[in-house]
């Protein structure tokens, strides 16, 4: 009769043992599924980290050209403007490209003739001013199109006229076109406009 209940537990151990280790399984596999969903959940972040990753580094290297070309365009104008105040038509023509063409109506202007414009302003000038400043320089309306650029560039010249002895402060307006060549900004046209 002991055999026959030892045999009855064994059983039952056996039954209870079959379904403790189905239960493990069935367990493990929930587990193995869940561990299979947040695999594949933290691959699809990973994917989307990178991709926004991507997508900012990408944005950051483009803005940081954009904001070197600026840089890059408003260190000509500031070198041109640099320039005025010490008569120096050599530094104003290094600003200056071989390819300056402006056309209004009827009237021409390349870069030999700009460069005698130029002469002519600075002798005259240096007759009759002394002390040149420029202040309140704000370039606007910059456009940035492949190896072209426009702006519009509005400042103050002040100069002490020396037939008046006062001080003359005139306000001015210039619509600028530059071009990169051999990765120099240099100015194609820079036209004066009437203030408003």
């Amino acid at each position: 009769m002991e055999n026959n209940s030892d045999q009855k537990n064994i059983h039952q151990r056996g039954a209870r043992t079959v379904i403790l280790d189905n239960l493990r399984r069935l367990i493990f596999r929930d587990s193995d599924v869940q561990r299979l969903r947040r695999s594949y959940m933290n691959k699809k972040g990973l994917i989307a980290a990178c991709f926004i990753t991507l997508l900012f580094f990408t944005t950051v290297f483009v803005c940081a050209q954009e904001g070197a070309q600026d840089a890059e365009i408003k260190k000509v104008i500031d070198n041109f403007l640099g320039c005025v105040p010490f008569k120096d038509l050599d530094c104003i023509m290094r600003q200056v490209s071989p390819d300056y063409y402006d056309k209004t109506g009827s009237f021409e202007i390349d870069y030999a003739k700009f460069k005698s414009d130029q002469a002519a302003m600075i002798e005259r000038s240096s007759r009759k001013y002394i002390d040149i400043t420029f202040s309140d320089i704000n370039i606007s309306n910059l456009v940035i199109k492949d190896d072209k650029a426009t702006l519009e560039l509005k400042y103050t010249q002040k100069a002490y006229n020396t037939d008046t002895f006062s001080t003359e402060t005139i306000p001015k307006r210039i619509s600028a076109a530059l071009k990169k060549k051999e990765g120099e900004w240099k100015i194609t046209k820079f036209r004066r406009l009437s203030l408003y």
